[in-house]
């Protein structure tokens, strides 16, 4: 396929968002779409390929495949080198197991499978994952295995050009649709990170390549359609659409750009052929292969936020690196390189880490280079329970998870609100099996269970859905609410914002919650406020074990501080509640403090969800309920 030069001046318009918002978040807080913006290149590029060889009878698999290698595997190998040899000098003990978990997965091509479950993208313990940013190499390896034999098999059963592009269009389609119901139901990850939610871009880019744009140059000008490209791209940077997929506005735009090749004289054609800006599109992965780990291992040393030196020095860094990355390892193993030195590279470089791996897993991650309270603490980083991929189950709004004994049939106790409902399941789990009983954690993700109030918008639809099918489910007989009690700032559901400090708005919300689910004949039960660190107290106190010794970490806040922000509604709702209100607040404060932990142990798995030691010391509140 002839070389198109804007190609690379899109490319720069999705990697320097995306290195802006990795490195600068606050400024750019939707600069991660520019990701997005690599898929449907990606399906353009790879369907023009495949078409023309297909055309032309020239097309193999192994051709194929081998070209995907030297385009990524080099590179790739190239960045992991060096970042496990960091990880293995700079990473406690646990961090380091969690590594080569992840560079498993990277090296294995499921590492967004990983990343969903390990996690996500966004939180506060994300952020320290070197390998976190292979997640889209994952999906675009997976696509890449896959397209070839799905395209080579349309080519086949199809003859006519337009049952191809219908084919196609209808896995689009669904792929979008797919997308847009996980997000209903509260699956921001998944719908994130795997390939399902994810075929449409790379389809999208697919259909672009698979058709013309002819007629539209004949009628409109080449100026207002690539603009109009390049604007609907911007937009999306800083605005989304609701209830849809965020990057559904630059998807249309670069679609545009791609679909109607824009000449090199015109401003458009101008701005995305500019020579900096198709350099950086040159070297645009390399760039993204390299910024991340070194943003990563910058904030794991300095442990509190980067001075601006650092980010200037790690910027700087980055760009280096990939230049020569790109200079003398992309270019070379994708031009000039043979295939056997490709394959000896490559085949090195598995051997290698494969070696890493191993020797790691066989030793534990090395814990004697730490002391014990620091492999404890760093034991404790997002220990917070999450469910199974294999309990989920599809529930009113969202989905549940099944836990307990399951040989018990009827889940008769629900632990029903968001997140801090299900930091709350290795107790709740543990007594269960105890007393031979199964039961529900329905948890919405990012929003409170709550039907007059929540957090935004769009809680209210599958918080009023889950509400209704808890109220129908009549295998329960128990339901015990948790969530949040640190947002203040609340959405009615005709749109108003409430600053509610006061806990009046929660309070009433909460209290009418609890009677409609007890009008129904059910048992509820509230878990009242826990006092939080409101830092990455895991991660953060490890670390300064590690490299700030002289540091005293912050175990512990005062408990009139609790009771000055609680004390009022604990009372309000003891009087409403009874014993129906459970207290976990006891077992973690005593007459003077609130613990985060102790100088061994991390009751906090984050900045606000308890760990796994923290989640199972409150399995007496549970024994009380179900005695």
């Amino acid at each position: 396929m002839i070389y198109r030069k804007e190609i690379d001046g899109l490319r720069a318009l999705a990697i320097v968002p995306v290195l802006i918002f990795h490195f600068f978040p606050s400024n750019f807080p939707l600069g991660y779409l520019g990701v997005d913006l690599f898929f449907v290149i990606s399906g353009y590029l790879i369907t023009c390929i495949l078409v023309d060889e297909l055309d032309t009878g020239s097309f193999t698999f192994r051709g194929f495949y081998i070209r995907r290698v030297k385009r990524i595997l080099p590179a790739t190998l190239i960045v992991l080198i060096p970042t496990s040899i960091f990880a293995l000098i700079l990473l406690s003990s646990p961090d380091l197991l969690r590594y080569i978990k992840s560079l498993l997965s990277t090296l294995s091509f499921t590492a967004n499978i990983y990343f969903w479950r390990s996690g996500g993208y966004f939180s506060t313990n994300d952020e320290l994952k070197p390998l976190l940013h292979m997640w889209s190499l994952g999906v675009e390896e997976q696509f890449y295995l896959i397209f070839p034999i799905a395209l080579f098999a349309l080519f086949t059963l199809f003859k006519q050009h337009r049952y191809r592009l219908v084919a196609i269009a209808f896995f689009a389609a669904c792929s979008f649709i797919l997308n847009i119901y996980i997000l209903s139901i509260g699956g921001a990850n998944p719908a994130f990170f795997l390939l399902p939610t994810r075929i449409w871009q790379f389809a999208f880019g697919a259909l672009i390549a698979l058709t013309t744009s002819k007629v539209l140059e004949t009628k409109m000008s080449h100026e207002v359609v690539a603009l109009f490209g390049i604007l609907l791209i911007s937009v999306n940077y800083y605005f989304t659409l609701p209830t849809l997929p965020s990057a559904t506005l630059m998807t249309l735009g670069i679609g545009l750009l791609l679909w109607h090749r824009v000449p090199a004289n015109t401003v458009a054609g101008k701005m995305l052929t500019f020579k900096p800006i198709v350099f950086l599109g040159l070297i645009s992965f390399s760039l993204y292969l390299w910024h991340w780990p070194i943003l990563v291992y910058l904030k794991y040393v300095y442990i509190q936020s980067l001075p601006l030196y650092a980010l200037i020095i790690g910027m700087l860094l980055t760009l280096l690196l990939s230049y020569l990355s790109w200079k003398y390892i992309e270019v070379p193993f994708r031009k000039t390189k043979s295939k056997k030195s490709i394959l000896l590279f490559v085949g090195g470089g598995y051997v290698s880490l494969i070696i890493v791996i191993l020797i790691t897993a066989l030793n534990n991650g090395f814990p004697s280079r730490h002391s014990q309270a620091v492999n404890n603490i760093a034991n404790s980083v997002a220990s917070n329970y999450r469910c199974s991929a294999f309990s989920f189950i599809s529930y009113g709004g969202s989905v549940a998870c099944l836990v307990g004994d399951l040989s018990n049939k009827k889940h008769e106790v629900a632990l029903y609100g968001n997140s801090h409902a299900l930091m709350y399941g290795p107790a709740f789990i543990s007594v269960l099996n105890n007393y031979s009983k199964s039961g529900l954690i329905i948890p919405l993700t990012g929003c409170l269970p709550t039907t007059e109030v929540n957090i935004s918008q769009d809680c209210f639809s599958p918080a009023q859905k889950n509400f209704e099918a808890v109220l129908s489910d009549e295998h329960i007989k128990t339901v015990i609410i948790a969530l949040t009690w640190y947002e203040d700032d609340l959405i009615t559901d005709k749109g108003a914002t409430i600053k509610d400090k006061g806990f009046s708005v929660r309070k009433k919300s909460i209290i009418n919650l609890v009677r409609n689910i007890e009008q129904s004949g059910k048992q509820v039960y509230l878990i009242g406020p826990i006092s939080i660190p409101n830092f990455n107290f895991a991660s953060i106190v490890s670390r300064q074990l590690i490299f700030d010794e002289r540091s005293q970490p912050v175990l512990s806040s005062p408990r009139d501080n609790f009771d000055k922000k609680f004390g009022d509604v604990i009372s309000k709702l003891e009087h409403e509640l009874d014993d129906h209100l459970i207290l976990p607040h006891t077992f973690l404060c005593d007459s003077y403090n609130c613990y985060f932990g102790t100088d061994n142990v991390a009751y906090f798995a984050d900045g606000d969800h308890l760990s796994l030691d923290g989640a199972m010391m409150m399995r007496p509140l549970f024994k009380d309920i179900f005695r």
